[in-house]
């Protein structure tokens, strides 16, 4: 792991920020994809790694990618409990 992100991971997570402002930074700002900056995570120590997401994009492989890579958790929100609703909101997503 390169030295500038293992101390971004260890800058952020040490100043109290979660674990899903370390790996938005990671995604966006060194182009790496969510099981490579989870693996990063991990690999630098993090002890409990969690995402939140709504799911549009997750995949069974995805999920499994992830878990490989170390993630202890994940929160999938929905938009609303009836299913109409969710859809609506969340065009093109399956409930």
């Amino acid at each position: 792991m390169k030295t500038e992100i293992k101390k971004l991971i260890t800058d952020l997570h040490g100043s109290g920020s979660n674990n899903n402002d370390v790996l938005t930074a990671l995604v966006r700002d060194h182009n790496m994809d969510l099981t490579q900056a989870t693996q990063a995570v991990k690999d630098a120590g993090v002890k409990f790694v969690r995402i939140a997401t709504n799911g549009t994009l997750l995949t069974a492989s995805r999920a499994r990618s992830l878990v490989k890579s170390g993630l202890d958790s994940i929160i999938v929100s929905l938009e609303d409990i009836d299913r109409d609703v969710h859809e609506r909101i969340r065009k093109g997503c399956d409930y």
